[in-house]
């Protein structure tokens, strides 16, 4: 179940930059199959992925803390049968309990820690995207959501000691990061660029 929960994050966690890519969207409509493709609602999917990755970021959570009590219960033998105290060795400095427990895989551990950081992200950034908050203080919002690099940081390295299967996200992520950056570098030229104002128009309405 942890692992199914994962492959939804792990699509829908890659698919979440692709719609506020301004430059892909304008691009993308520029191309023929354009009319068959709701560009216009770009926001609305970004949302809905939202929605998905904190359902499926929900059921990972719950299903890997019952990970947590059968790992915390399991023999040490068998661990060390399946080669997961290898994968979890910190070090001749600091090795793994004798019995490691609930709060050892839970916080002791890469995918643990880094989960559990998630969390504490996913929240920050879902309470600052909140309509009556965006709405009225629109600073929390842009500077909360600006979290999102510390999010794929921390989800790239989530499963980089491979304890029950090996680090794949980075693959995913791969496509959709280097299309953000250069949406990005188009930014940022084009921010640079001199703006001159050529005409000012106060319509009826105040605007």
């Amino acid at each position: 179940i942890a692992r199914a929960f994962g492959m939804l994050l792990r699509l829908n966690c890659s698919l979440i930059l692709l719609p506020v890519l301004r430059n892909v969207i304008l691009f993308c409509s520029e191309l023929p199959f354009a009319r068959f493709l709701p560009l216009e609602k770009n926001i609305q999917f970004h949302r809905k992925i939202a929605i998905m990755i904190g359902i499926s970021a929900l059921g990972h959570t719950v299903a890997h803390y019952f990970n947590l009590l059968a790992l915390a219960n399991a023999p040490r033998t068998a661990l060390e049968d399946y080669r997961v105290l290898e994968r979890v060795d910190r070090g001749p400095n600091d090795d793994v309990p004798e019995s490691p427990g609930v709060m050892f895989w839970a916080y002791g551990t890469i995918p643990g820690g880094t989960g559990h950081a998630l969390l504490v992200v996913m929240l920050l950034l879902y309470c600052g995207a909140w309509k009556k908050l965006r709405h009225t203080n629109f600073e929390v919002f842009w500077y909360s959501h600006h979290l999102f690099v510390v999010y794929f940081g921390l989800l790239i390295g989530h499963g980089m000691q491979a304890i029950l299967e090996a680090a794949g996200y980075w693959k995913w992520f791969v496509g959709p990061g280097t299309l953000y950056l250069l949406e990005r570098i188009i930014r940022y030229t084009r921010a640079k660029q001199t703006t001159v104002i050529e005409k000012v128009r106060m319509h009826p309405s105040g605007v």
